[in-house]
């Protein structure tokens, strides 16, 4: 039996193509204009509905179809997202202001989707003041079916884009951008009639993307818990794991005075000693245990990392001085909604006496709603609670990934590689880089060039504006697996900004940012030209 999938992004791809075909647009930049085609995450979309601002949100990777005129007098924008509705508009530049409405206003036809973001009097200040563009929206559409979506995008910018200009779709070219994942069975369709274009893609696409289900097989319930294979998706929170045991250089194994154990449990529970109050922590959701004990079990740390928040990151010692003072503010005084009080002290002391439950106390601990932040603060808690009390280094503790973690030879292999050859090998797997700049809360997708230490930025084009890009001296940033949703590292950089002042150097890094940027058009000295009167190149070099 076979099943058919949900329309996704393959499938767009290939339904581009097909009218690509149709319509004959060659490939590479057109002598009127060019069709960009690119995958994006987390965009936003603001614009102006005849009185009314609007803003149109897409979380997920969506496909970003733009015709777009070399002049900028007219283009069409496609946001082709499937799990949610895409939109199709068309907008011009610098609208005769004696323009009458036209006919029904587009923004009859925003849904839900779609939120007032300002009134006409304000966009009318940002306007004046270059904060936007003054563009107008002629035509809008959602659709359901993202296929019926590119459909339209292609009509859209057939009526709105080439007829405003009286020019013809061979005058038009199409440029794949490296995010896209286009490929040869793409461009082959493109190249093909239309009647073959359709054949050729309904045999892709079905080669692709039907699935065969298998007779149903009654299985024993031993053989139904058995442990399910592990998918070819990275799991962030065990890359992040690796990554620290590779930064504090911790070696596999037991350890010379403690282990550092890593485990996936089920339904956990943690009763502990709060000072005078007994509490516990319930994670019923599959959770990585991180526990790190010295052997004589006078100290140790644990941390919870729950997928879902919060996590906790806690660090005990055993048999306290009963002298002790209060040390300051509680750890409980953290403690929210997700723990509860257990005991009372008297109830504790009993339980404690009979040798039901050990006499531990509480050092520290915190929660957070990052899993990867609790990751890094578990670290943090084993240096300054467990291995600075015993004045102790990392590499006298060793790690053990229990079976139930599900570690891999990848991650063991991170665990080994230094921070220099992991972020160049991160960048090797990535086509872009997240930028938080010192500049903004933000952290920004950024296409880059990598060579011999040093990574180079561009803040020039509407695609990729850093904010306050010339006052930007660090930058936290983040690599992710290429087409998954992990990150593989993150690291802290130091930046410098190279601007038109230096024109010889912009000139010299220009030219190997426009090689990796090749969808854009015109000639590399006046790309360089049109981006130094635009904005800056920032150069980001990893702290170590």
């Amino acid at each position: 039996m076979a099943l058919r999938k949900v329309a996704g992004s393959s499938d767009v791809r290939l339904h581009v193509a097909r009218n690509l075909a149709e319509y004959a647009v060659p490939k590479g930049p057109g002598q009127v204009g060019t069709l960009s085609i690119a995958l994006e995450r987390n965009l936003t979309r603001t614009f102006k509905a005849h009185w009314t601002g609007f803003k149109l949100v897409f979380p997920r990777p969506t496909i970003l179809l733009s015709a777009t005129l070399k002049d900028g007098t007219f283009w069409s924008e496609g946001y082709i997202s499937p799990g949610q509705p895409s939109w199709v508009l068309a907008f011009r530049r610098d609208p005769h202001k004696d323009r009458g409405s036209g006919g029904p206003r587009p923004d009859d036809k925003l849904g839900l989707e779609a939120s007032i973001e300002t009134s006409l009097a304000q966009r009318h200040k940002l306007i004046d003041s270059g904060q936007i563009p003054h563009e107008e929206l002629i035509r809008m559409e959602d659709f359901d079916d993202p296929l019926e979506a590119v459909d339209e995008f292609f009509n859209y910018t057939a009526w709105y884009v080439l007829r405003a200009i009286d020019a013809e779709w061979d005058q038009l070219g199409y440029v794949p951008e490296p995010s896209i994942g286009w490929g040869a069975d793409e461009d082959r369709v493109a190249q093909l009639t239309s009647d073959a274009a359709a054949q050729e893609e309904q045999r892709l696409v079905t080669a692709r993307d039907t699935v065969d289900i298998p007779p149903v097989k009654l299985r024993s319930r031993a053989e139904r818990t058995v442990p399910q294979p592990r998918t070819d998706a990275p799991n962030e929170v065990l890359t992040r794991i690796a990554r620290r045991l590779s930064e504090y250089e911790v070696p596999k194994g037991p350890g010379e005075l403690g282990t550092l154990s890593i485990a996936q449990e089920r339904n956990l529970t943690r009763t502990f000693k709060a000072h005078w109050t007994g509490f516990k922590l319930l994670f019923p959701r599959p959770t990585i245990l991180l526990s790190a004990i010295l052997r004589d079990g006078r100290l140790w740390s644990e941390g919870y990392i729950s997928p879902t928040p919060p996590s906790w990151v806690l660090a005990f010692r055993r048999d306290p001085p009963k002298a002790r003072g209060s040390g300051g503010p509680r750890p409980d005084d953290k403690l929210g909604l997700e723990a509860s009080i257990e005991t009372s002290l008297a109830q504790r002391h009993k339980l404690i006496d009979s040798g039901q439950i050990p006499h531990e106390e509480l050092i520290r601990m915190e929660d957070f709603d990052d899993p990867l932040e609790a990751v890094d603060e578990f670290f943090n808690y084993t240096a300054w609670y467990v291995l600075r009390a015993i004045d102790a280094e990392w590499d006298q503790l060793g790690y053990v990934p229990e079976p139930s973690s599900r570690w891999s030879a990848d991650e063991d292999r991170i665990a080994a590689l230094p921070m220099a050859p992991a972020i160049e090998e991160g960048l090797k797997k990535s086509d872009i880089i997240w930028i938080k700049p010192d500049t903004s809360n933000l952290s920004l997708p950024c296409w880059f060039v990598y060579r011999n230490g040093k990574i180079w930025v561009l803040s020039a084009e509407p695609q990729q504006i850093v904010p306050d890009a010339r006052n930007v001296r660090e930058a936290q940033v983040a690599i992710r697996w290429k087409g998954r949703d992990a990150r593989l590292i993150d690291f802290d950089a130091s930046v410098r900004v190279i601007g038109p002042e230096n024109p010889a150097e912009f000139e010299e890094i220009g030219a190997l940012l426009v090689a990796k940027r090749q969808s854009v058009s015109g000639s590399v000295e006046d790309i360089i030209a049109r981006w130094m009167s635009a904005g800056v190149i920032l150069e980001l070099t990893p702290r170590l």
